[in-house]
């Protein structure tokens, strides 16, 4: 006897949905805390969200492309990235400039 099939393309657009609904709370939730404690490293952030680097580096690297977080680099006597979030005045003008462009 055969089973009907399913259909698998919604259930596939409802998973994926879900995942990058995940995905976007998870970096609003880093962005909150590098908003509330800038100039901390990767590895300070992930100490305090309980985050494994490698996630903490995904979200930021996410962040930084969409211009939401700006890495400054600093030696001491190591190099390191700290991360500072982009105020708000910056981002408009950004979005203002490429409008007249």
């Amino acid at each position: 006897m055969l089973l009907p099939m399913r259909n698998t393309d919604s259930a596939t657009k409802v998973s994926q949905m879900k995942r990058r609904l995940e995905g976007e709370k998870q970096r609003r939730h880093l962005l909150f805390c590098v908003e509330d404690h800038p100039g901390l490293t990767e590895y300070e952030i992930s100490q305090r969200l309980n985050w494994s680097r490698g996630k903490v580096h995904y979200h930021l690297k996410i962040l930084f492309n969409q211009g939401e977080v700006r890495a400054k680099t600093i030696s001491n006597p190591h190099p390191k990235k700290t991360y500072y979030v982009v105020p708000w005045d910056e981002m408009v003008k950004m979005d203002e400039d490429s409008y007249q462009e």
